[in-house]
């Protein structure tokens, strides 16, 4: 006697092995979406310290820092000055079409042993 078909066993199995081969395959198109956007957020953050350092260095006369000086104080001295994404993106020290970065961060430069530097206590691109 000849089959014609499938059973229902043959059917089940098929489905089952095809929703686990989905199921990897969402998984490792999900990491993948996820490290994409960590290494954008760590890019366009590393693109706002180096605005603000370019801003320092064209802008800025920034006395040198006294050994004491903390720059996770985020304070404004003679020796710093506090910049927010918002001001650099509006003098054209920093674009971010898709608002990676938020505009009220604030990016501390400051003037170590001559050398101008830049800190930040908190991750500014978080999108």
């Amino acid at each position: 006697m000849k089959k014609n078909g499938f059973t229902l066993v043959e059917i089940i199995s098929v489905i089952v092995v095809l929703g686990i081969i989905v199921s990897l395959a969402t998984m490792s198109v999900l990491n993948i979406l996820e490290d994409s956007r960590t290494k954008t957020n760590e890019y366009m953050e590393g693109n706002a310290l180096d605005a603000a350092l370019t801003y320092g260095l064209d802008k800025l006369y920034l006395t040198k820092c006294p050994t004491s000086f903390d720059p996770n104080s985020l304070k404004e001295t003679e020796c710093s000055k506090l910049v927010t994404i918002k001001y650099l993106k509006d003098n054209a020290y920093f674009a971010d079409d898709n608002n990676y970065c938020q505009e009220d961060s604030k990016i501390l430069i400051y003037n170590d042993s001559g050398e101008y530097k830049v800190h930040t206590n908190d991750h500014i691109c978080t999108k």
